[in-house]
């Protein structure tokens, strides 16, 4: 009967820590019980010759940093826009100005002559 007795109550223990890591109950904005997450800022890596990542989300007013990883010089366009980076050197770090564009889903690509075509293509979604 003791052994019944605290097995029960293990189980019982072990279900509320659970529910309490999943976050359960407390947060009247957290309609599921998980833990609220701020998303990590977005970087993007230009190199010989991709992007990393290559598929990129981002909310609506965000820019995009940039670093150049290779040993060339990269930039990176909106396609379909006016939508820019400067020209990057090796080593350096830029911004893609992403913010002035609207909700969608763009293709992202490196202008020099060759590189796109060598994998330097992404998609950019703006939500």
């Amino acid at each position: 009967m003791i052994e019944a007795l605290r097995a029960g109550t293990t189980l019982a223990l072990l279900a509320v820590g659970v529910l309490a890591s999943a976050g359960c109950g407390d947060d009247p904005n957290d309609a599921i019980g998980a833990a609220a997450v701020t998303p990590a800022p977005m970087h993007l890596e230009l190199d010989d010759f991709t992007l990393t990542p290559n598929v990129i989300d981002v909310a609506a007013g965000t820019d995009i940093p940039l670093s150049n990883a290779g040993a060339n010089q990269h930039d990176l366009v909106v396609e379909g826009t006016d939508v820019t980076s400067h020209l990057i050197e090796p080593g350096a770090a830029g911004t893609l100005a992403s913010s002035t564009l609207p909700p969608g889903t763009y293709v992202i690509y490196c202008s020099i002559t060759g590189h796109r075509e060598a994998g330097m293509e992404g998609t950019l979604t703006i939500t």
